[in-house]
């Protein structure tokens, strides 16, 4: 009997701490701090500032990469800004500055290399000199910077071998394999002039910012 009691009373504490301790977790989520303790790592929250295209928004020295294409969206970017385009809609439906979390490089000891998730959702940008990442969540809206660390998620749509640019006198063109085989492309436009930008997949044309 008087084991039994001990043993209930080790229960009793042991949850009560169980209990306090989501008890501070929940509390500590609905002051939404800015850094939030995983495991031993800091995650810190970050608000993303919407980068914006208008008629004088040069793309740079070096032209868009397309980083992503599926049946619904694309991912590029450039030193202009990191985009995810609507197929469906035929819209822009976010914009990251990227020049605002130091992921502006396209060239360099720091450039930004960006990889998607296979559904498109989820964007890493790591500034290749950088310990740190950042991490979109394109539905959230929401971005996250932390230790760096490949995606386990790995991207299924990937560029044209290793050479996956081509020029001519008018265009530069990113092309971009799909999962079926099919490859796409996005069309920049010497002029380097971000609103003349367009995505090409089986013929059919996508003015991306107009």
């Amino acid at each position: 009997m008087y084991k039994r009691v001990i043993y209930y009373v080790i229960i009793t504490l042991l949850l009560s701490v169980i209990f306090i301790g989501c008890g501070n977790l929940s509390s500590k989520n609905d002051k939404n701090k800015e850094d939030v303790q995983i495991g031993i790592e800091t995650v810190t929250e970050i608000t993303p500032i919407e980068a914006k295209v208008d008629e004088e928004t040069w793309i740079g020295v070096d032209v868009a990469t397309l980083n992503y294409a599926s049946e619904d969206r694309i991912v590029f970017h450039g030193n202009f800004g990191l985009f995810i385009y609507d197929l469906n809609r035929e819209k822009i439906i976010r914009g990251i500055d990227v020049k605002s979390i130091g992921c502006g490089s396209t060239q360099g000891d720091n450039v930004c290399i960006v990889s998607v998730s296979k559904d498109g959702n989820i964007i890493s940008l790591h500034p290749s000199s950088s310990e740190d990442m950042y991490i979109y969540n394109v539905e959230k809206n929401t971005l996250i910077k932390t230790k760096y660390e490949k995606l386990d998620d790995k991207l299924e749509t990937l560029p044209m071998d290793e050479s996956y640019y081509t020029y001519d006198e008018e265009y530069t063109y990113s092309y971009i394999k799909l999962i079926d085989g099919e490859t796409s492309y996005l069309k920049t436009p010497q002029s380097n002039m971000a609103i003349d930008l367009q995505y090409i997949k089986n013929d059919k044309v996508y003015d991306i910012f107009k």
